[in-house]
């Protein structure tokens, strides 16, 4: 979604977490509060359940979506990126 995301840490497939298992938020190395799609642990899970998922951002999401007004459009683009269609090569 946004150039300035903090590196990966996991990898998630088919709702199947590989790799470390931990929170993705900076510095934090306590476990998943879900395994299954989830990327924060309980405390940040908390914390951050609400607010844009953009990196650095704080503001309050949108509902169905992972982004606020301001990144709307860098969510729905990552979204559409990311369709089994476009993703398996067919545009």
């Amino acid at each position: 979604m946004n150039t300035e995301a903090a590196p990966v840490k996991m990898v998630v497939m088919d709702g199947i977490v590989m790799g470390p298992q931990h929170c993705a938020f900076d510095n934090c190395t306590a476990s998943l509060a879900n395994t299954y799609g989830g990327v924060f642990c309980s405390v940040h899970e908390t914390e951050y359940e609400v607010k844009c998922r953009v990196y650095g951002c704080t503001s309050p999401k949108i509902s169905g979506t992972q982004a606020c007004h301001q990144h709307r459009s860098k969510w729905l683009k990552y979204q559409y990126n990311h369709t089994s269609a476009v993703l398996a090569g067919v545009r």
